[in-house]
């Protein structure tokens, strides 16, 4: 039987492993774009391919972007940081060529509260986007989303 005193435990390490954990809990909007795809939470699914993550930030989770039973077509996964729209997109823009993606950046200010580059590989179309708010206060969510050419 678990104690009130070990369930507080174990909710305090859980805090202290992740800075960020509260902001999962304001900022955790469904990974998956329809109710029909499979989504994981906290966690990437088997598949998906390899994408630096932004460091500090939370894993929300991954989706595969097609019905379960279907061939996958793409996939998606979603993070949050406290850190601003323009320091996720200058730091995705210096790692995500180191991982094999080609950038093509978005023509807009870094200061701007929503900035979506188009990616590619040699397989794989799609876009690394983040979007914020201009109150420190809030947090930053981080998309990546590809499909098969």
């Amino acid at each position: 039987m678990i104690l009130k005193k070990e369930i507080s435990i174990f909710a305090a390490i859980l805090y202290m492993a992740s800075p960020n954990l509260a902001l999962g809990s304001q900022c955790g909007a469904p990974v998956a774009t329809d109710p029909s795809f499979q989504e994981l939470l906290w966690n990437i699914l088997s598949g998906v391919p390899d994408v630096p993550r932004y460091p500090g930030s939370l894993l929300i989770g991954s989706s595969i972007q097609n019905p379960k039973g279907m061939a996958d077509t793409g996939y998606r996964i979603k993070w949050v940081t406290s850190d601003s729209v323009g320091e996720v997109i200058k730091w995705s823009r210096k790692h995500l060529p180191l991982h094999g993606w080609k950038v093509d950046p978005e023509d807009v200010p870094l200061e701007s509260g929503d900035i979506t580059d188009g990616i590619r590989n040699e397989s794989l179309d799609g876009y690394f986007g983040a979007t914020g708010h201009l109150d420190p206060e809030q947090c930053t969510e981080i998309t990546f989303s590809v499909q098969y050419k």
